[in-house]
Protein backbone atom coordinates (compact mmCIF):
# COMPACT_ATOMS: atom_id res chain seq x y z
CA UNK A 1 0.00 0.00 0.00
CA UNK A 2 1.68 3.19 -0.54
CA UNK A 3 2.25 5.55 1.81
CA UNK A 4 4.37 8.97 1.90
CA UNK A 5 7.50 9.18 4.51
CA UNK A 6 8.51 12.97 5.20
CA UNK A 7 12.18 13.52 6.28
CA UNK A 8 13.09 16.30 7.82
CA UNK A 9 15.60 18.69 4.91
CA UNK A 10 18.58 20.03 7.07
CA UNK A 11 19.76 23.20 7.34
CA UNK A 12 21.88 24.68 4.81
CA UNK A 13 25.30 24.95 6.90
CA UNK A 14 24.66 21.22 7.95
CA UNK A 15 24.88 20.07 4.50
CA UNK A 16 27.59 18.47 2.77
CA UNK A 17 30.18 20.91 0.75
CA UNK A 18 29.36 19.93 -2.68
CA UNK A 19 32.28 19.06 -4.36
CA UNK A 20 34.47 21.48 -6.10
CA UNK A 21 36.31 20.17 -9.63
CA UNK A 22 39.81 20.63 -8.78
CA UNK A 23 42.06 21.76 -11.93
CA UNK A 24 45.33 19.96 -10.75
CA UNK A 25 46.28 16.70 -13.02
CA UNK A 26 48.34 13.56 -11.15
CA UNK A 27 51.28 13.11 -11.26
CA UNK A 28 52.52 9.68 -12.95
CA UNK A 29 55.98 8.41 -12.28
CA UNK A 30 57.83 7.29 -15.48
CA UNK A 31 59.25 3.68 -16.07
CA UNK A 32 62.59 3.49 -13.57
CA UNK A 33 61.96 6.65 -11.89
CA UNK A 34 62.69 6.08 -8.64
CA UNK A 35 62.77 2.58 -9.08
CA UNK A 36 59.26 2.17 -10.36
CA UNK A 37 58.98 -0.99 -12.50
CA UNK A 38 62.68 -0.92 -13.20
CA UNK A 39 64.48 -4.49 -13.63
CA UNK A 40 67.66 -4.75 -11.11
CA UNK A 41 70.20 -4.06 -11.87
CA UNK A 42 69.36 -0.63 -13.44
CA UNK A 43 73.32 -0.11 -14.13
CA UNK A 44 75.45 -2.19 -15.47
CA UNK A 45 79.12 -2.38 -15.43
CA UNK A 46 80.62 -1.87 -19.18
CA UNK A 47 82.10 -4.77 -20.77
CA UNK A 48 85.18 -3.10 -21.64
CA UNK A 49 85.61 -2.81 -17.97
CA UNK A 50 85.71 -6.90 -17.35
CA UNK A 51 88.13 -7.07 -20.29
CA UNK A 52 90.09 -4.51 -18.45
CA UNK A 53 89.92 -6.43 -15.08
CA UNK A 54 90.51 -10.01 -16.76
CA UNK A 55 93.62 -8.76 -18.14
CA UNK A 56 94.98 -7.27 -14.93
CA UNK A 57 93.03 -9.96 -12.47
CA UNK A 58 95.17 -12.41 -14.66
CA UNK A 59 98.62 -10.49 -14.41
CA UNK A 60 98.15 -10.57 -10.91
CA UNK A 61 97.42 -14.02 -11.02
CA UNK A 62 100.18 -14.96 -12.72
CA UNK A 63 102.79 -13.10 -10.68
CA UNK A 64 101.37 -15.15 -7.60
CA UNK A 65 101.78 -18.47 -9.44
CA UNK A 66 105.15 -17.49 -10.74
CA UNK A 67 106.16 -16.71 -6.87
CA UNK A 68 105.53 -20.00 -5.74
CA UNK A 69 107.16 -21.83 -8.93
CA UNK A 70 110.52 -19.65 -7.92
CA UNK A 71 110.20 -20.53 -3.86
CA UNK A 72 108.99 -23.95 -4.06
CA UNK A 73 109.79 -25.60 -7.09
CA UNK A 74 113.01 -23.27 -8.26
CA UNK A 75 111.66 -22.73 -11.87
CA UNK A 76 108.92 -20.44 -13.12
CA UNK A 77 107.96 -22.78 -15.42
CA UNK A 78 106.98 -25.04 -13.13
CA UNK A 79 103.25 -23.30 -13.05
CA UNK A 80 103.33 -23.00 -16.74
CA UNK A 81 103.51 -26.03 -17.81
CA UNK A 82 100.90 -27.68 -15.37
CA UNK A 83 99.02 -24.86 -16.85
CA UNK A 84 99.31 -26.18 -20.24
CA UNK A 85 98.76 -30.05 -19.26
CA UNK A 86 95.22 -29.16 -19.98
CA UNK A 87 96.18 -29.24 -23.65
CA UNK A 88 99.04 -31.70 -23.43
CA UNK A 89 98.06 -34.43 -21.54
CA UNK A 90 101.37 -35.77 -20.86
CA UNK A 91 102.48 -32.63 -19.22
CA UNK A 92 100.08 -33.94 -16.01
CA UNK A 93 102.37 -37.34 -15.73
CA UNK A 94 105.63 -35.71 -16.78
CA UNK A 95 108.20 -36.07 -14.08
CA UNK A 96 109.77 -32.84 -11.41
CA UNK A 97 112.83 -31.72 -13.88
CA UNK A 98 110.55 -31.73 -17.24
CA UNK A 99 108.20 -29.44 -15.71
CA UNK A 100 110.53 -27.69 -13.97
CA UNK A 101 111.95 -26.87 -17.39
CA UNK A 102 111.43 -24.35 -20.51
CA UNK A 103 108.96 -25.47 -22.85
CA UNK A 104 108.42 -22.88 -25.86
CA UNK A 105 104.95 -25.15 -26.69
CA UNK A 106 104.36 -25.35 -22.96
CA UNK A 107 104.79 -21.35 -23.10
CA UNK A 108 102.52 -20.38 -25.84
CA UNK A 109 99.55 -22.50 -24.99
CA UNK A 110 99.34 -21.66 -21.33
CA UNK A 111 99.81 -17.96 -22.27
CA UNK A 112 96.46 -18.83 -24.18
CA UNK A 113 94.49 -21.14 -21.98
CA UNK A 114 95.26 -18.38 -19.00
CA UNK A 115 94.81 -14.84 -20.92
CA UNK A 116 91.29 -16.51 -22.67
CA UNK A 117 89.93 -17.57 -19.56
CA UNK A 118 91.09 -14.44 -17.61
CA UNK A 119 88.98 -12.32 -19.97
CA UNK A 120 86.05 -14.87 -20.03
CA UNK A 121 85.96 -14.38 -15.62
CA UNK A 122 86.63 -10.60 -16.00
CA UNK A 123 83.38 -10.62 -18.59
CA UNK A 124 81.50 -12.58 -16.28
CA UNK A 125 82.41 -10.06 -13.24
CA UNK A 126 81.45 -7.14 -15.62
CA UNK A 127 77.90 -8.87 -15.74
CA UNK A 128 77.53 -10.45 -12.38
CA UNK A 129 78.86 -8.15 -9.95
CA UNK A 130 75.70 -5.36 -10.80
CA UNK A 131 73.68 -7.72 -9.76
CA UNK A 132 74.72 -8.63 -6.36
CA UNK A 133 74.17 -6.95 -2.89
CA UNK A 134 76.87 -4.34 -2.02
CA UNK A 135 80.41 -4.83 -1.06
CA UNK A 136 81.66 -6.29 -4.53
CA UNK A 137 84.95 -6.82 -3.43
CA UNK A 138 84.23 -9.11 -0.76
CA UNK A 139 82.20 -11.25 -3.50
CA UNK A 140 84.40 -10.82 -6.52
CA UNK A 141 87.63 -11.19 -4.30
CA UNK A 142 86.59 -14.19 -1.92
CA UNK A 143 83.64 -15.79 -2.47
CA UNK A 144 83.83 -16.04 -6.06
CA UNK A 145 87.55 -17.91 -5.95
CA UNK A 146 86.70 -19.81 -3.21
CA UNK A 147 83.50 -20.90 -4.87
CA UNK A 148 84.95 -21.82 -8.20
CA UNK A 149 88.24 -23.29 -6.52
CA UNK A 150 85.82 -25.91 -4.73
CA UNK A 151 84.44 -26.64 -7.94
CA UNK A 152 87.73 -27.02 -10.31
CA UNK A 153 89.38 -29.21 -7.36
CA UNK A 154 85.96 -31.47 -7.64
CA UNK A 155 85.94 -31.75 -10.69
CA UNK A 156 89.72 -32.32 -11.43
CA UNK A 157 90.05 -34.81 -9.28
CA UNK A 158 87.47 -36.95 -11.13
CA UNK A 159 89.04 -36.22 -14.54
CA UNK A 160 92.64 -35.78 -14.31
CA UNK A 161 93.43 -36.98 -10.72
CA UNK A 162 97.06 -37.15 -11.74
CA UNK A 163 97.12 -33.43 -12.53
CA UNK A 164 95.01 -32.76 -9.03
CA UNK A 165 97.65 -34.81 -7.43
CA UNK A 166 100.53 -32.38 -8.76
CA UNK A 167 98.52 -28.71 -7.59
CA UNK A 168 99.53 -26.89 -4.49
CA UNK A 169 95.70 -25.69 -3.29
CA UNK A 170 97.00 -23.46 -0.95
CA UNK A 171 98.67 -21.05 -3.65
CA UNK A 172 96.05 -22.44 -6.20
CA UNK A 173 93.68 -20.21 -3.81
CA UNK A 174 95.83 -18.16 -3.60
CA UNK A 175 95.97 -17.35 -6.74
CA UNK A 176 92.55 -17.51 -7.79
CA UNK A 177 91.78 -14.44 -4.76
CA UNK A 178 94.65 -12.17 -6.28
CA UNK A 179 92.60 -12.16 -9.21
CA UNK A 180 89.35 -11.69 -7.89
CA UNK A 181 90.43 -8.76 -5.79
CA UNK A 182 92.45 -7.33 -8.54
CA UNK A 183 89.58 -8.19 -11.30
CA UNK A 184 86.77 -6.75 -9.07
CA UNK A 185 88.34 -3.36 -8.05
CA UNK A 186 88.63 -2.57 -11.87
CA UNK A 187 85.01 -3.96 -12.56
CA UNK A 188 83.59 -1.81 -9.48
CA UNK A 189 85.60 1.26 -10.03
CA UNK A 190 84.32 1.49 -13.63
CA UNK A 191 81.41 3.75 -14.39
CA UNK A 192 78.02 2.34 -14.57
CA UNK A 193 76.17 2.25 -17.91
CA UNK A 194 72.33 2.65 -17.54
CA UNK A 195 70.39 -0.24 -19.08
CA UNK A 196 67.64 0.69 -21.90
CA UNK A 197 64.84 -0.59 -20.28
CA UNK A 198 63.46 2.72 -19.10
CA UNK A 199 64.15 3.90 -23.03
CA UNK A 200 61.25 4.39 -25.27
CA UNK A 201 60.18 1.55 -27.76
CA UNK A 202 61.90 4.18 -30.59
CA UNK A 203 64.89 4.77 -28.58
CA UNK A 204 65.51 1.11 -28.23
CA UNK A 205 64.30 0.66 -31.99
CA UNK A 206 67.15 3.34 -33.22
CA UNK A 207 64.88 5.42 -34.60
CA UNK A 208 66.40 9.14 -34.70
CA UNK A 209 64.05 11.50 -33.46
CA UNK A 210 63.50 14.39 -31.38
CA UNK A 211 62.95 13.28 -27.43
CA UNK A 212 63.33 9.69 -28.71
CA UNK A 213 66.79 9.58 -26.83
CA UNK A 214 67.36 9.00 -22.91
CA UNK A 215 67.80 12.30 -21.15
CA UNK A 216 70.90 13.33 -21.13
CA UNK A 217 72.62 15.12 -18.28
CA UNK A 218 74.57 18.31 -19.75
Amino acid sequence: MEQVERVPLRPAAARARAIVPSSASVERLSLGEGGHRARIPVEVQPLSAGIKGGVIGGVAMAIVALLYGLLFQKSIWYPINLLSAAAMPRMATADTATLRAFSGTALVLGIIAHGAISVLTGLLYAVILPMLPRRHMLWGGVVAPLLWTGLIWALLGVINPALNARVDWIWFIASQIAFGIAAGFVVARAQPVATMQTWSLAARAGVEATGAGPERKP
